[in-house]
């Protein structure tokens, strides 16, 4: 995984898309966009607060 797709999974969780959208957005598997998750705290668990 790149720097750069590491950088929008970030982007993207944080704006509440789920791991199945965020995969195939990126071309990636569900669960190594849901391990990042987990492994970054963006696990559902965060908030983002927009302005």
């Amino acid at each position: 995984m790149t720097s750069d797709e590491k950088e929008k999974i970030s982007e993207l969780s944080l704006k509440g898309m789920g791991y199945k959208k965020i995969a195939n957005f990126l071309n990636l598997t569900r669960d190594s966009v849901r391990e990042f998750c987990k492994r970054n705290a963006l696990d559902g668990s965060s908030c983002a607060v927009l302005l």
